[in-house]
Parts: structure tokens; C-alpha cells; sequence
């Protein structure tokens, strides 16, 4: 009988597993998507969910939890603080949705895609429009 078993272990040690953990939501957070397995999404959704919750409170100790979690990755703490929880910020929870996309080829495993549930506003530059000086009557 196994006691005392918490999470999903994924055929890896402790290091490798939160790694892999981080690796993941990294690549969510920077690029909005990832795709992967649907073990490997169902085990990094509340690790996700939990880093943006933490990037909601405008608290430095907590914020800087979250970047420690994310093993000092400026970047994707940087876009998580500015540009991801500022768009959920009235949302209570459920910031991530897992898409199924079939097996894959190699080995037939479920393959998803994790991505935000809310679609991120991409940052465009817009050019200021310059009004043409038209010719005078004379």
C-alpha cells in the first residue's frame, strides 16, 4: 500500500521533475503555448495557475516567490508580472485550458496543447499619425 504519495512523480527524482516543471511553464509563459503530453500538462497546470496567482498580488515577497520558482528566469517573470496577470486579474482561478490534439506517431501518447485561457493581447507599435501639411490658398 502505498502512503503518503502526493503528485504526479513522472518517472522522475525530485531535480529533474521540478526542472521539467519549470522548463514547461517557461515556455508557456514566453511563448503562450506549449505542446506536450497530457500527463506531463495535467501535472504542470497547477504549478502554472499557482505562479500566475502569485503574480496578481503587487506584494515583492511574494513576487519574488514566483520568480525563485521559476529558477531566476527574468524574462518570464518579467512577462508573468507585466502582461499576464494584469489580464487576470478579476479572474478567481482557471487562467490555463488543455487542448487535445491527438496521438502522437512514435509512441501513440495523448499529445495537448496547454495554453491561457484568455487570449493575450499581443503588443503592437502603432505609428503616430502625422497629419499632411496641404498647400495654403492663395
Amino acid at each position: 500500500m502505498a502512503h503518503n504519495i502526493f503528485g504526479r512523480h513522472l518517472g522522475r527524482n525530485t531535480k529533474t521533475r521540478k526542472q521539467l516543471f519549470r522548463s514547461l511553464a517557461v515556455n508557456v509563459i514566453e511563448k503562450g503555448k506549449v505542446v506536450t503530453t497530457i500527463s506531463k500538462a495535467k501535472a504542470v497546470q497547477p504549478f502554472l495557475e499557482r505562479l500566475v496567482t502569485k503574480a496578481k498580488v503587487k506584494k515583492l515577497g511574494i513576487q519574488r516567490l514566483a520568480l525563485s520558482e521559476l529558477g531566476n528566469n527574468q524574462k518570464a517573470w518579467f512577462v508573468l508580472v507585466n502582461k499576464i496577470a494584469p489580464v487576470f486579474k478579476d479572474t478567481l482561478g482557471g487562467y490555463t485550458k488543455i487542448i487535445k490534439i491527438g496521438t502522437r506517431s512514435g509512441d501513440n501518447a495523448m499529445s495537448v496543447i496547454l495554453t491561457w485561457s484568455k487570449e493575450m493581447e499581443k503588443e503592437v507599435v502603432k505609428e503616430p499619425k502625422v497629419k499632411k501639411l496641404t498647400a495654403g490658398k492663395k
